[in-house]
């Protein structure tokens, strides 16, 4: 007659597995956050390029005039609800969160300002301050996107588009290290570093030290030489602002 005998893991047996499987672990969730981090970057890039073919459609529609970019003394003009339109799927309801507002986010940069702030943001994408009327600096006209002198070196829109809690639309040079700044520790971009930027002539590029958007080092935001020439109006006139 067989006996069949039963034998039990040790003690050993079971540490041993347990440590293999944390080890596995250990291993895999950097290789997932760095998979969910690049997909997360993708995801912001096309919807940079979501917000260009909105942008340019604009343009089309409005004789070449570039939207405001927040609202002036006056309360009038704000560049995302001016875009929303030109999406597909709007909503009428900027407040609703629907499927246009979904494009204004950049899904790391959301969940930094969630980590952070503890609030969810409408949107994470500013404007540049230069390309339209705002009400600091106080521009009081459009501008057309033909006069741009360099487009592939001039910022349209980036992520970014917070301060200090709050969600903003006009995006002026402190707003980016700001928005790489927690608690005055500097984080640096969203992604590795890096900010995703979409520039006037419609391409995205990583920036990879948004500390360089601000070269003045100052929080006065508008009116330092230094970042009008460099990257925000390049070859600006004066008489531009």
């Amino acid at each position: 007659m067989n006996s069949r005998t039963q034998q039990a893991f040790s003690l050993v047996e079971l540490l041993v597995a347990v440590a293999i499987v944390a080890g596995l672990v250990a291993l895999l969730v950097p290789t997932l956050k760095n998979a969910r981090d690049k997909a997360d970057s993708a995801r912001c890039s096309a919807n940079l390029g979501s917000v260009y073919t909105a942008m340019m459609s604009y343009v089309a529609d409005n004789d070449g005039f570039l939207p405001a970019v927040s609202p002036n003394n006056n309360g009038k003009g704000d560049w995302i609800p001016e875009l929303i339109p030109y999406f597909s799927n709007y909503s009428n309801d900027f407040k609703n969160l629907a499927y246009a507002p979904k494009i204004m986010i950049c899904p790391t940069q959301q969940r930094r300002i969630k980590t952070r702030y503890g609030y969810t943001s409408t949107h994470t994408f500013a404007m540049n301050f230069t390309l339209g009327p705002n009400s600091k600096p106080t521009v009081k006209n459009k501008r057309r996107f033909v006069s741009l002198p360099q487009p592939s070196n001039t910022i349209m829109v980036t992520e970014a588009g917070y301060s200090q809690g709050t969600s903003i639309d006009c995006l002026q040079p402190y707003y980016v290290v700001q928005s790489a700044t927690y608690m005055g520790q500097y984080l640096g971009g969203v992604h590795g570093g890096a900010n995703n930027i979409l520039w006037c002539d419609g391409h995205i590029s990583a920036f990879a030290d948004v500390k360089q958007l601000n070269p003045s080092g100052t929080d006065s935001g508008y009116g330092v030489g230094g970042s009008k020439d460099l990257y925000w109006s390049p070859q600006y006139d004066s008489s531009n602002w």
